[in-house]
Order: C-alpha cells, then sequence, then structure tokens
C-alpha cells in the first residue's frame, strides 16, 4: 500500500525537479517506473466517492488516500473510515475501489497502545475498549 501525496507532476522532468534528482542518478529507471506508476495511479483514481458508511465521522466524501497495485489484481484505491474514536482505540473498515467495484471491510477496533500506563490511564483505555466494543455491536447488527 502507498500514500497518495500530492498532484503527480505532468512531465519526468519535472518529477526529477521536484524529488532533487539528477541525469546521473544510479537508479534513474527505477524512479521512472515510480513516476508512470504515479501517472497510471492519478489517472484511474475516482473523481466521485462513493457515500460513507453511515457511522463514518469523517468529513463526506473524503478521498481515497492511498492504493494498492499487487500482482495481477487491477489497481486499488484505498480510504479508511473512522467511527468511535478514543486516545488508543478507534473503530475503523477499510474501503477498496477496484476498477468502480467499491466494497468495505467489516468494522473492527484498532488498538494502538505505546504509552506507559498508569492505574488512571489503564481504567479509561478499558473503558474506551467497552465503548468501541458497544459502537461494533451497533454498527455490525
Amino acid at each position: 500500500m502507498f500514500p497518495i501525496t500530492t498532484a503527480v507532476p505532468a512531465t519526468f522532468e519535472a518529477f526529477m525537479a521536484a524529488n532533487n534528482l539528477t541525469h546521473d542518478h544510479p537508479n534513474l529507471d527505477g524512479w521512472r517506473r515510480v513516476w508512470q506508476n504515479e501517472v497510471q495511479v492519478e489517472a484511474g483514481a475516482p473523481t466521485v466517492m462513493p457515500p460513507c458508511p453511515d457511522w463514518c465521522t469523517l468529513p463526506a466524501g473524503h478521498p481515497y488516500d492511498s492504493y494498492d497495485v499487487g500482482g495481477d489484481l487491477p489497481l486499488t484505491h484505498l480510504r479508511e473510515h473512522a467511527g468511535f474514536t478514543a486516545e488508543h482505540v478507534q473503530v475503523d473498515a477499510t474501503e477498496r475501489n477496484q476498477d468502480g467495484r467499491v466494497t468495505v471491510d467489516a468494522p473492527t477496533a484498532f488498538v494502538n497502545v505505546e504509552d506507559d500506563l498508569d492505574a488512571a490511564a489503564v481504567r479509561a483505555f478499558a473503558a474506551d475498549l467497552l465503548r468501541a466494543a458497544d459502537e461494533l455491536d451497533r454498527i455490525t447488527q
């Protein structure tokens, strides 16, 4: 999966300038393939966003933010839908758009704890997990 950053330069020369590449770069052909791939991705990007699930709290019509070009599969544009969000827990689901066929994975809870938690933080985290479980029950039934 690759992030979609900004508009792709129209020419390889402009791409080189944007990425501080020179004609004597040892992997210039590799960079040319990267630019060609990004042009293909941008050209195939959906211009109209499908509606979000009713539980998504992101702005309506939020764009695809990454893509995947895996093996024999067609180009797939990806975006995340976010529901309940707390400090260490988020309910979310990934949407995939392959040639206009849109699927949304079943929502799950993403948990991220990188901090050392004291007793109060552990209790808050446990409460957030329970609220995330309640939200998952609500949106999947």
